[in-house]
Formats: C-alpha cells, structure tokens, sequence
C-alpha cells in the first residue's frame, strides 16, 4: 500500500510541479509592467565635404630619373711613353678647364725623331737643288745641239719630280714628328670633371690605352620615362625629319641631400629615338645648364652626377575644371554630392585625371556644389546627411541660399480677406540627441512687417507679433473655432496654403502700433519674455524619419511628410496649443518614425517635453499602406491625446494639484 502511494506521489509530483511553473509564468505575464516602446533613433551620418570651384587648373606630370652628364669621355694616348707628370686636378672629383695639360709623356724619343725629320727634309731640299740646276743645264744644251723634240729624260723632268717628293715627304715627316711632340701632353678637351684615372707617374702607356674618363659640367642630362597616357598633358618636342623643335617644357627637379630638400630649374629638349618595347615608355631627355655653379642659395650641393631627382613637368592649363580631393572619387568615375536638402546623390562625372593627391573633373560638377570627401560605409542615394567640420563661411552661405529659395508668399503678410497661413513644420529631420544638423536651414516663419533695427544694441527692442492663439492662452480663452476639428488631413507645406482654417494670421498695422507702444528692453530681457510667453502650450512638431524609404519601396508620397502633415493639422486644432516651426522657444516636441516591411506599416510616435527631454508620452500605431489614410487619422487622434493629457498635467502643476497631477504620463501602448 505504501509503495503504490510512493508511485503516485512519484507520478505526480512532477506534473504539480510543471502546473506550478506554468502558473508562476501566466501570472508574472499577466502582471507584467507595460514596456515602453521608442522609436529607433536614426541620426543621420556626418560627412566632410568639399565645395566646388571651376579654375583653369595647370597640368603636370611627374616622373623620375638620374642625372648623368651630357658630354663624357675617355682621354686616350696617341703615343707610347712612360708617364712622367700628371697635373693636380688628375684625381677623381677634380675639375679642370679647357686645353689644360692633365698628363706628360717622356717627350726625348720624340724630339729626336724631330731632328732627323728635319734632317731628311735638309737633305732632299738639297737633292732637289741640285736637281733643278742639272735640269737647266740640260734644257740649254738640248736648244744648242739637239733637233725634235727632247725626251723628258733628257731634260731630267723624272728626276726633278723625284726630288720634289723627297722634299714633299721629309716635310711631312718633320710635321707628323711635331705632332708626336705635342701628343707627349694630353690635354683637356673642354671643362669638365675627372670621372675615373687610369694611369699615374711612372706608368708606360702605349698608343691606344685610356688614360682617364672625364665629362663636360657645362650640361647636366636627366632620362625621365613617361607613360604613352601621360604625353597628353604635355607639349613635348617630338621629333620629325626636318623639323626644328619649337616646344621646350619647363621641369623643376628636385632631390633630398643631406636631410633637405633642393630644386633646380630646367627644360625638356628632347625625346629619345625610340619606345621602350618592354615597359612602353617614351623618355624625354631633361636639360639643366651649369649643374655646378653656385646659385643665390650657397646651401644648396651642386646637382651631381649620378643623383636620383624627381622631376614636375610643367604640362598644358585645363580650362574650367573642378580640382577636388582624391577621396572625393567613388570608383572610377563617380561622385557623392551633396543636395540642398541635405540628401546624398550619386553623379557621373568627367575624370579629366588622377593623381595620388586630387582627382580634376572636367564635366558634370556645377560651382558651388558639395562633394563628399569623408569615408562611408554604405552610402545610398537620397540617404540624410549631415555636414561635419564645415566652414562657417560655406554654412553661412549656404543657409543664405535656402532663405533665398524660400517662396515669397511664405513670408509675407495675407492680403486683408486672404485665408490665414498656418505655421509651417521643418523641412526635414534633426538628429533625435537634440543637437541639431550643422546644415539644417531655418524653418520657414512668417516674417515680421516691422523692420529690425541695425546694431545689437537696438536689437532688443525688436518685438514680434503675438499671434491670435498666443493671446488666446495667455487670456486663458481659445481661440474662435479652435474646437473645429479637420474633416481631413490637410497638408502643412512650405507654403501651408491648404491648412486647416486657425486663425493666426496677425495685421500688420496692429503689429506696428503694438511695437511703438513698447518700451526698449535689454536683449536678454526680451527674449526670455518671448520665450516664457511662447512655451507655455507651445510645440512642435518634427519630421518623422521614413526609415524604410518609401519612395524607393514603390510609393508615390513620402510616408514622413504625410505623417507629419497630419499630426501638425491635428495638434493644431487643439484649443490651447500652438503649433510652432523649430523648436527653441517650443514647450513639448512631437516626433518619430516609420518602419515598413511589406504593405505592413508601424507608426512611432512621441511627445518630448523640450524642456528637459522627458519623454511624456509614447505610442506605436500599426497599419497598412492600403489603409494609409486611416493610419494618419489614428496616429495624430493619439498624440492629440497625449497632448491633451499634458496639458491637463500641466494646469494641475500651476494650480499645486500635487505630484499626481504633474507627473508625465507613459504610454507605451499600441493602437
């Protein structure tokens, strides 16, 4: 008996145990505390940006060689001899001039060859004398004694002859010994350097053996190698049968010696008579004169033989070319620029060339444009950007621009009968943090009819004029109508010509008498006192961020903009709330997001209060793009509740209602 109730405990034990469990589980569900649900915070990317200007952009193209001199060569003896002197300068390194003696050959042998020419020319002078005498003799006796004609031997011409080129070849000997002579000292060809010495006092040198290798320092040469696709930058002096060069390029060369940086100046002369059949390179031949005088810099070294330079070819001026950072290329012919409204767009462009510094288009850029030159992971056209680290003065004129683009009929006054112009929402999102986008241009306002006073010490006497539903609060009445709500959602554009029917259009002639009625307060003075006024139901209503790009996903408006039209129509038909653009002098704040996944949408939404970034009150909304119109009349029907219920928390908090009253409500449920 025992052991079948020790079964049945055993069997059921464990399901008394999992029953337990299951319902630990359901009540700690049912009991849960309502989790608050946010919209995701997207801040849009900071970029660096570069703005565009059109230039005449010189072209150069850079290459690289060694310098060698442009006349070498090798001192051969033209006799045989032991050396017997060299001059100071035959070293290597030494300089020398032009005919100076650098080496002497024992000259004794050759003087003696001298005086026996000589001799030989004596002698045959005298055969030659003797010659001519006896041929005159003999012409005489042949006009005595002989008939006819005489015979050239009997008047001794052959030997005559003979003597004369006795005479002829003992002279030329005496010339080819003076020669030999005058060969016993080598003398330099021109000014130049020692290269390399081959021979020294004492040495016997034969005819044909190099004595030494020296080189000219009147022109220094340099063999610079240029890509075929580089020539099209340059002007160079190709050359044609019969054609004198004309174009001669400038170079600046430059080299580091001893830890510092020298340049030197020179011209292309000429290119080389053939292509490179292995790398395809056509070298042109760099000329710099005097390589080693001692120019106006007395640290700069003498541009040496055999020194590596880097040379800049001073090439052709592209004329109205964009020349932007190399960073800013995506790909090959590809730009990110930044638009107006703060959106990526890819363009096209015309790469003119490349270079490891900077890129220069030709085409498809316009002045004034932004460029992306800041790194992004994956950039994607329309994407919302922000600009980081940009000049003041670019920002400046930048925000000069939207001002200027703004329509005229959005700041000027409506005409006496005219609807009354609603105030308009931000043109675009802000970053959820607070901190605004450094680009973001100012919301459209309705201008001021009085114009400001210059200097900043009139500046605070300015005063704006209170609109209908401002006055309407301070007096703790609403206005006429504010009750009304809209049949539809109207759209709040930049123009707002079709928002919903609020009066709070102001008379610019009540808004003159008011300001010369009001005394000059100090700057901070008044724009706290506008700031108080303004922000007690004061809000604003953000653009909510589509963050699944709704134009791309196939639909025809843009889920953000339509969104935001609605909740600002309906916030401001609230009795007791202005809808104002920016959000400085704003009490609350309304903003949020939109996800999509197929025609699913869900609608976050959140009301801040601007003051110290509570969130009061939040709320998702789901839908479908079918029901697109039922899902904005939802969203803004929730947060005019939200708003309400602040507003009543607010009033309990200035009639002292207790901490109940005042404590902002959470709501993180789903409609």
């Amino acid at each position: 008996m025992k052991r079948l109730h020790l079964r049945i405990l055993q069997a059921l034990l464990p399901l008394i145990i999992l029953a337990a469990a299951g319902f630990i589980a359901l009540t700690m569900y049912w009991n849960r505390p309502p989790v608050e649900t946010l919209a995701p915070v997207v801040t849009p990317p900071g970029v660096r940006v570069h703005e565009v200007a059109l230039t005449d952009a010189p072209l150069t193209v850079m290459s690289q060689g060694t310098v060698r001199p442009r006349t070498e060569s090798q001192l051969v003896s033209e006799i045989d001899g032991r050396v017997i002197w060299v001059a100071p300068s035959f070293v290597e390194g030494g300089f020398f001039e032009a005919d100076d003696v650098l080496v002497r050959i024992d000259p004794f042998d050759y003087e003696q060859q001298l005086v026996s020419a000589r001799s030989q020319l004596a002698q045959a002078r005298l055969r030659l004398a003797e010659e001519e005498a006896e041929a005159e003799v003999a012409q005489r006796e042949w006009e005595t004694l002989g008939r006819g004609d005489p015979r050239e031997l009997a008047l001794r011409k052959p030997q005559l002859d003979d003597a004369r080129a006795a005479v002829a070849a003992a002279e030329a000997g005496v010339e080819r010994a003076v020669r030999d002579l005058q060969r016993a000292e080598i003398i330099a060809p021109y000014a130049g350097r020692m290269r390399a010495k081959n021979v020294d006092i004492g040495q016997y040198v034969r005819r044909g053996d190099s004595v030494a290798t020296v080189y000219a320092v009147d022109f220094a040469e340099i063999r610079l190698p240029l890509p075929d696709d580089e020539l099209a930058y340059l002007d160079l002096p190709l050359s044609y049968r019969g054609v004198e060069q004309q174009a001669q390029p400038q170079v600046t060369l430059r080299a580091t010696f001893a830890g510092q940086t020298h340049s030197w100046n020179g011209r292309i002369v000429r290119t080389e008579s053939e292509i490179d059949s292995v790398s395809r390179m056509v070298h042109a031949v760099a000329e710099v004169a005097d390589p080693y005088a001692q120019g106006a810099n007395p640290d700069r070294p003498p541009l040496a033989v055999g020194m590596y330079v880097e040379a800049e070819i001073s090439g052709r001026t592209a004329r109205g070319v964009a020349v932007l950072p190399r960073e800013a290329l995506r790909g090959r012919d590809r730009m990110l620029v930044v638009t107006p409204d703060d959106r990526l767009e890819f363009r096209t462009v015309d790469v003119l060339r490349t270079s490891a510094e900077s890129a220069i288009v030709e085409t498809g850029l316009v002045a004034g444009e932004l460029v992306v030159v800041s790194p992004l992971d994956a950039p994607t056209d329309g994407m919302l950007v922000q600009l980081a680290a940009a000049d003041p003065a670019l920002l400046a004129r930048r925000n000069g621009a939207a001002m200027d683009a703004r329509p005229a009929s959005s700041a000027d006054p409506p005409a006496d009968g005219a609807a009354p112009v609603a105030v308009t929402a931000p043109d675009r999102a802000e970053p959820a943090t607070g901190a605004a986008a450094p680009t973001a241009a100012p919301a459209a306002a309705p201008a001021a009819p009085a114009a400001p006073a210059e200097g900043s010490d009139q500046e605070s006497a300015r005063v704006e004029a209170l609109p209908q539903w401002l006055e309407a609060i301070l007096d703790e009445t609403p206005p006429a109508g504010a009750n009304d709500r809209p049949a539809r959602n109207e759209r709040a554009s930049a123009s707002a010509r079709e928002a919903p029917s609020v009066d709070r259009s102001v008379d610019p002639g009540e808004v003159a008498a008011r300001a010369e009625t009001v005394p000059a307060a100090p700057r901070d003075t008044a724009r706290d006192r506008r700031r108080a006024a303004a922000s007690i139901s004061a809000l604003s209503v953000l653009p909510f961020d589509d963050l699944s790009s709704g134009r791309e996903a196939g639909l025809d408006v843009d889920l953000g903009v339509v969104i935001t039209e609605a909740v600002t129509a309906r916030l401001a038909a609230l009795p007791g709330v202005g809808v104002i653009a920016g959000g400085d002098d704003a009490m609350w704040v309304v903003g949020g997001g939109i996800q999509r996944i197929g025609s699913m949408l869900r609608v976050t939404a959140r009301l801040t209060d601007a003051r110290n970034g509570a969130v009061i009150s939040a709320v998702k909304v789901d839908g479908t793009v079918e029901a697109l119109a039922d899902l904005q009349e939802r969203v803004a029907d929730a947060m005019a509740d939200s708003v309400r219920d602040a507003l009543a928390s607010e009033a309990g908090r200035a009639s002292g209602g207790g901490a109940d009253a005042a404590a902002p409500r959470r709501d993180g449920g789903q409609a």
